[in-house]
Order: structure tokens, then sequence, then C-alpha cells
């Protein structure tokens, strides 16, 4: 028996054209979430991500199903952003496209703030340090309220 004649072992895919045409759909025309429109072909979300990984691995019928899966995004994407800019569902549209595509519309979160002195020039930073004697005695009066110092444990008086 050759290769081409070999029965496939296992269970069919569940990767059918009825379950990919649903899960593009509900992404293309409905603007549902990767989780959502697999619920919906009644498959789970990891397995959605099984599908585009064997797909990207050009493995079919799931090359199929990832470049479909792809395009569907791109397509809500471009409609989103058409109605965005055409004034149509502004705030929902901006929701949408923030936690979809957080990469390319989501608000960024982080932001850098600098700091100028006077005329622009740095910060100046006053601080007052005891002489090295003076820190060198605080220090020790520190170690042994909290426990302990270079000399061994405060002497508490209460053998």
């Amino acid at each position: 028996m050759s290769d081409v004649d070999t029965p496939k072992i296992g269970r069919p895919t569940k990767c059918t054209p009825k379950r990919v045409d649903t899960i593009v759909q509900a992404i293309r025309d409905k603007h549902a979430s990767r989780h959502a429109a697999a619920a919906l072909a009644g498959i789970s979300y990891v397995c959605l991500l099984d599908w585009e990984d064997r797909g990207q691995a050009g493995e079919e019928p799931y090359a199929r199903f990832s470049d479909r899966l792809a395009q569907a995004e791109a397509e809500a994407e471009v409609d989103v952003v058409d109605r965005l800019l055409n004034s149509k569902l502004t705030d929902g549209a901006k929701f949408w496209l923030e936690r979809r595509f957080p990469d390319r519309f989501g608000n960024r979160g982080k932001q850098t703030h600098e700091l100028t002195g006077a005329d622009g020039g740095p910060v100046q930073v006053e601080v007052d340090v005891p002489p090295d004697g003076e820190l060198a005695q605080f220090l020790l009066n520190a170690a042994a309220i909290l426990g302990g110092s270079a000399e061994g444990p405060p002497d508490e008086g209460g053998d």
C-alpha cells in the first residue's frame, strides 16, 4: 500500500468550510472578537489559535483558514476606521479600535515627563548632610534602634 492509498487515522477535522465561514462572517460583518467568533462556530478559542498556527505553517485546510481570518480582521478594521472617519459611532469605533488593535490604536499608557530647573537647566537639589562624624554616629544609633550594629546588639540593661 503506498502513501497515497494509506487511510487517514483519527477523527475528521472540525475545520470545515461551514465553521470557517461562521468565524469569518462574525469577525468581518459583526466585528466580533476571536473568542466570540470561535464560540459561534462551536470551537474553543485555543482551537482557533491552533488552526491559525497550523495554517501559518502551511498545513491545509488551516492555511486557507488563516488567510481568511487575516482578511476578515483587515476588512473589519477598515470598516470601523471608515465609520470613525465619517463620524459614525465615533466613541464606539474608538473603543473598538483601541481594544481590538492596541498596538496601532491603543492608548499606550506610558507617558514621559521631563522636569527642568530654572531657564531649562537641570533641577537643583540641595540636601543637608551632616559632617562625616555626625553621619557615622547617626547611622550607628539607627542600627542600634533597628536591632543591631557592627559592635553587636544594643545593651538594653535588662539582664
